[in-house]
């Protein structure tokens, strides 16, 4: 009997070290979280959850590899379309500015799956280790600045001020990716919105990127409010800093469209474009799932938002248009963008009832 409890002790007290060493050992590898879910969580189904994971998992091999690669390891798509593919491909890496090792470049195949393709100086698996490590050292200087603020709105500010102060806007073979900002001081608008979105993302301020199809900038959460920022674009006068979706389309009214140019073949296409209007031949089924800025920063302190039980599409009045609203929004898949006003019947949930019952309440009116 003393022999089985000795026993008994010795395989308690392992399990004990082995339950502290493996928390220790996960302390010491907590890092940083680079991204949002926000973008995942607008995905549609199953299927394409599932190839935005195997695509993270493929990188995080090659990021954590010293091996050499000219492309990651191929993802199958499964049943997925190669128009689905291709977009979400793209969501991916611009939903991940950590892997700075990402090229622009991509490989699709039905049978083999997804590829990107590595920029050319970090396909040596040691020339990225330490080219991480470097990156990870400048932008916690940008971090460890940005917390001795004490609000979000000072800390996105900080964020906007720092890049803009260090960093030019200058074309180079990096300038697709973090590494011109962190470890050049050079970039252009693809760099600032991916610098941006991690240093944001990094101290806890959901951000994402949005892309047209000439430029690149943000949108960021503040106090459960979305406000567009165009860091590349930004000044002193703040004319691009924490805006609504309104105020970004009169801008771009202002400056008017931009005429691009394309070679289709033989043709030349030509584009006519606002610089901040979503490119729409990338984004095809996620177009209109971006956050809505509603309001801009500046207007929070000469108006009152006032939030209308059963105002779903957030117009100020309660009337059929929010029950059809809300069931639209349903059965598109796009949940996410009705707000706790959605919830007519208080149960804390959104869903169809709600539709139904502000049917009810307004037929008995």
């Amino acid at each position: 009997m003393k022999a089985k409890k000795i026993f008994m002790g010795i395989i308690v007290n392992f399990f004990v070290f082995i339950f502290i060493s493996s928390n220790i050992t996960a302390l010491a590898q907590e890092k940083y979280n680079y991204t949002c879910d926000y973008m995942y969580s607008v995905l549609r189904t199953k299927e394409e959850r599932a190839f935005y994971d195997a695509l993270y998992v493929n990188c995080e091999i090659v990021d954590n590899s010293l091996g050499y690669f000219e492309y990651t390891p191929y993802t199958s798509f499964g049943n997925l379309s190669m128009e689905q593919a291709q977009e979400i491909t793209f969501i991916f890496s611009q939903d991940h500015p950590e892997y700075f090792w990402l090229g622009s470049q991509m490989r699709f195949s039905t049978r083999y799956g997804a590829a990107y393709k590595l920029v050319d100086d970090f396909r040596n698996g040691a020339d990225r280790k330490n080219t991480k490590a470097k990156i990870e050292a400048a932008a916690q200087k940008y971090i460890d600045g940005a917390l001795e603020y004490s609000t979000d709105f000072e800390r996105v500010k900080y964020f906007c001020d720092e890049l803009l102060k260090n960093v030019s806007y200058e074309f180079g073979p990096w300038d697709q990716t973090i590494a011109s900002v962190f470890l050049q001081n050079k970039t252009v608008c693809e760099g600032y919105s991916k610098a941006f979105e991690l240093l944001c993302n990094a101290v806890g301020i959901d951000t994402v990127i949005i892309t047209s199809y000439v430029h690149a900038w943000n949108a960021v959460k503040i106090d459960n409010h979305w406000y567009l920022i165009d860091v590349t674009n930004n000044d002193s006068s703040n004319k691009y800093f924490l805006i609504s979706d309104k105020k970004m389309a009169e801008i771009d009214e202002q400056f008017g469209k931009l005429i691009i140019k394309n070679k289709v073949g033989d043709e030349d296409v030509i584009y006519e474009v606002y610089p901040h209007e979503i490119d729409y031949l990338t984004y095809i089924h996620y177009y209109d799932d971006f956050p809505e800025c509603r309001i801009s920063y500046s207007e929070l302190s000469d108006i009152t938002i006032v939030s209308i039980l059963g105002d779903a599409n957030y117009d100020g009045v309660l009337n059929i248009r929010d029950a059809a609203y809300i069931a639209i929004m349903l059965a598109s898949g796009r949940k996410h963008k009705l707000t706790e006003s959605a919830d007519y019947n208080e149960d804390g949930k959104v869903n169809i009832r709600d539709a139904a019952a502000i049917a009810i309440y307004l037929a008995r009116k």
